[in-house]
């Protein structure tokens, strides 16, 4: 039975993995790969920000896709043998007939000067519940969004995070107490979306 080998368990990993098993149901094997054991919804990163989610709420395990006849593997992907067929992780080999690589991305702190010790990282999972514990301890003072640089993963994501915490704010009462800013390289805030739109957000 010829394999199909995804790497990463990322939304594109996990959407490709039900997708094709649908339409190759016991033909081919499926098998998805990702060094965590689970799976964060990213997009409700938000909601769990201003604690109208749980973290619990937007985490599947990866080992759950079994139940659908995807196999699953939990280890790290290490080196590509593309002539053979393999990918080397480390923990075993995998032989693969075809190969889905979505992966995502790596984000390098270290470029931005003090992030690591100053700052946290909104698409990050584990940021994002340190924030919500952080925001509810905040009382006054100033908070700033900064985008580091162009392009970057979801433009709406900044925005959208900033107006949830204005709304938190304004639903504690203490709005007033708090200054919030957005610092970005873009010429105009979200000016993907069209002037309309980017004028609004000014």
């Amino acid at each position: 039975m010829k394999r199909t080998l995804i790497l990463g368990g990322g939304s594109g990993g996990v959407v490709a993995a039900n997708i094709l098993k649908k339409l190759v149901g016991r033909t081919m094997r499926v098998t998805l790969v990702d060094r965590e054991p689970n799976h964060y919804f990213a997009s409700s990163y938000p909601k769990v920000l201003i604690g109208e989610r749980q973290p619990d709420q937007i985490t599947k395990r990866l080992k759950t896709l079994e139940n659908k006849r995807i196999e699953f593997r939990h280890c790290e992907v290490m080196e590509f043998d593309l002539a053979g067929h393999r990918v080397i992780t480390d923990k075993h080999d995998l032989e693969y007939d075809y190969l889905i690589i979505s992966l995502g991305v790596e984000y390098n702190l270290d470029t931005v000067p003090g992030f690591r010790e100053n700052a946290f990282n909104v698409y990050d999972f584990q940021d994002v519940v340190k924030v919500n514990q952080q925001l509810k301890e905040f009382s006054a003072g100033k908070i700033v969004l900064f985008i580091s640089s162009l392009p970057y993963k979801c433009p709406p994501g900044p925005y959208e995070i900033m107006l949830l915490i204005d709304q938190y704010f304004r639903q504690r009462g203490i709005r007033h107490k708090v200054k919030l800013s957005i610092v970005t390289p873009e010429n105009s805030p979200e000016s993907l979306a069209g002037p309309k739109i980017s004028q609004k957000l000014r």
